[in-house]
């Protein structure tokens, strides 16, 4: 009899290491602006030169001056979405520091999964969110905060010789808080969290 159980035993052990191992590499359905998609299984990296991301444009290089317009908000969260794509687009150059504070969540999020693309050999393409609405909460000198309503495009995930070997849809509206922060002048994520 205990060699039964000890079967049974192992046989579940077996059987929760395929469905954890499944449940971690299962692509997720839609990537967010703090969270992009999981991908297939690890590939070798193919190397390749590190590339400067875009810097992102800054409403003032003064902590001090006057907080920014809502306008200027719009135009800072396009400008780091570019940066974030750019960096979605070559893993291995990538720098979040371009997009994200250090403190943000988000940042720590990202690396991790540029890192696990890197290691894939894989790339993200057309990884893009569409801004539909930006309403002010609350904006001083050295932060602000946005209710942004978005939605990402679809996208698709590439090999070192541009094969794709993954396809995103496009994802519904989606709300988010979203703070900013200011960091050596410019504008970055300091925060993301889904709106109620």
């Amino acid at each position: 009899m205990s060699r039964v159980r000890l079967s049974l035993a192992a046989a579940l052990l077996v059987l929760a290491a395929y469905v954890g191992l499944r449940a971690h590499l299962r692509p997720d359905p839609y990537a967010t602006l703090a969270r992009p998609a999981v991908l297939a299984p690890p590939r070798s990296a193919a190397p390749s030169a590190p590339a400067r991301p875009p810097s992102v444009p800054s409403s003032s290089a003064s902590p001090s001056a006057a907080p920014p317009s809502s306008a200027a908000l719009r135009a800072t969260l396009r400008a780091l979405d570019r940066a974030r794509a750019a960096g979605f687009a070559d893993p291995v150059g990538a720098d979040p520091d371009a997009w994200a504070a250090r403190s943000c969540a988000c940042r720590a999020e990202d690396v991790r999964r540029l890192r696990d693309l890197a290691a894939r050999g894989l790339a993200l393409r057309g990884h893009r969110a569409e801004l539909l609405r930006v309403e002010l909460v609350r904006a001083g000198p050295a932060s602000a905060r946005v209710a942004v309503t978005d939605r990402l495009g679809g996208y698709a995930a590439v090999d070192a010789r541009g094969r794709t070997v993954a396809r995103w849809p496009a994802s519904p509206e989606r709300r988010w808080l979203v703070t900013l922060v200011r960091v050596d002048g410019r504008w970055l994520l300091g925060a993301v969290a889904r709106a109620p």
